[in-house]
């Protein structure tokens, strides 16, 4: 499935793609209508949560969240 990233400007992104660069990642704002072909979606912690039908499926104890649609 697509993963969507919103992180912030400092951020490190590249653990997000696969040793190959083959995976394909949007970056997106977590405040604004995410593209429909999500199925992922990874907010730093500063970011706010996803609207819509998007459920939180892990939480680290840093903040960092993974949603499934």
């Amino acid at each position: 499935g697509q993963l969507g990233l919103a992180l912030n400007a400092h951020d490190v992104s590249y653990p997000f793609f696969d040793s190959h660069l083959e995976r394909r990642v949007q970056f997106v704002s977590s405040t604004q209508a995410l593209p429909p072909d999500l199925d992922w979606l990874v907010l730093s912690p500063q970011r706010l949560p996803p609207r819509g039908l998007w459920r939180q499926v892990l939480r680290t104890p840093g903040g960092w969240r993974l949603y499934a649609r």
